[in-house]
């Protein structure tokens, strides 16, 4: 019932997550978070394209209150 929760900032963290959901894909549940600045539509058309069965997760408290420390 677990997750592996990836953070992604860019091209290079994106080949990591293809890798390793390649490897262990069907084994584990994966959440995929694009790190604070990133655009998450980048993250989710990709996940998309690659019919990557993961969930997108985004710091919603981010987007509520911005980056303060303590939310």
């Amino acid at each position: 019932r677990d997750y592996v929760k990836i953070v992604i900032q860019n091209d290079e963290d994106f080949k990591f997550f293809e890798i390793f959901y390649e490897k262990y894909g069907k084994k584990i549940k994966i959440v995929v978070q694009p790190a604070w600045g990133q655009d998450p539509k980048w993250i989710a058309e990709k996940i998309l394209k690659g019919r990557y069965d993961v969930r997108l997760m985004l710091q919603e408290h981010k987007y509520i209150w911005g980056d303060m420390r303590g939310v």
